[in-house]
């Protein structure tokens, strides 16, 4: 795992010592605020003050075998890195603590920093572990009911991401960019896979419409794809895989109205 700030998110998440950042995770839920989630990063050396604990995080889990380093004299160690997250409700109260998650391994720096090569290695690594805020998932008509075998729209924001992050001491821009969209109606009918993100009424391109009666919840998954420079740089170099992330709306019931001729009173 690599330590991470988002500037969708408070805050920066340093390469040392015990820090919190937190993520929202969109869920659309009328006149309520949508739930976030609390991540907490910490290096080999770090004490769990919070859990109330007085080890260190120094060591690698049971099933991990380490061998023993060797670095040159002007070569400096970078320590392990490890994450957990908890819920924080919409009425402000906190879950427990997931367990601490072991994402990174001792190895040899060279002094003048670590390379592109070495950067993007433990990207494509980590790019699925990277705080990604979750696409947001917009339907018309806005309300929690629509009608049978009219168009429910549904659409999205197309626009990249950028976090920011270190890695390896090296202070590194990540941009994800949201590639394609699959759109789950809950009817069970096959997901509607599009790489388009879709626009409002009237000039909505993504839409269904529902052919049963039912309650039925929209999710939207979206794959992402990233690219990584260094801050002060000005070239995004491709990081190569992808990550998704997953949006889910409130259940909408679908109803049907009949209309029927009625002689004059």
């Amino acid at each position: 795992m690599i330590n991470v700030g988002t500037r969708l998110a408070d805050g920066e998440i340093e390469t040392s010592g015990l820090r919190r950042e937190t993520v929202r995770e969109v869920t659309n839920t009328p006149d309520a605020p949508p739930p976030t989630r609390e991540y907490e990063f910490a290096n080999c050396g770090d004490v769990d003050v919070s859990a109330g604990q007085s080890h260190y995080l120094c060591g690698l889990p049971p099933d991990e075998q380490h061998e023993a380093l060797e670095c040159t004299d002007d070569q400096t160690v970078s320590t392990p890195q490890y994450s957990r997250s908890r819920t924080i409700n919409a009425d402000g109260s906190r879950g427990p603590w997931g367990p601490w998650q072991w994402n990174d391994t001792f190895r040899c720096v060279d002094p003048e920093g670590p390379t592109t090569t070495d950067i993007r290695t433990i990207l494509e690594r980590d790019l699925a572990t990277l705080p990604i805020p979750p696409s947001p998932l917009n339907v018309q008509p806005d309300q929690d009911w629509t009608y049978v075998n009219l168009d429910t729209i549904v659409f999205t924001d197309p626009e990249p991401t950028v976090l920011t992050t270190t890695v390896l001491g090296t202070s590194v821009e990540v941009r994800v960019t949201p590639v394609s969209f699959a759109w789950n109606f809950g009817d069970g009918s096959d997901p509607l896979v599009t790489s388009d993100p879709g626009k409002p009424y009237p000039d909505h391109t993504v839409a269904y419409a529902y052919p049963t009666t039912g309650d039925y919840t929209i999710t939207l998954t979206t794959t992402w794809e990233g690219a990584f420079r260094l801050t002060s740089g000005a070239t995004w170099e491709p990081i190569a895989g992808s990550t998704t992330t997953t949006t889910t709306r409130d259940p909408m019931s679908l109803v049907e109205r009949r209309t029927r001729l009625v002689t004059n009173p």
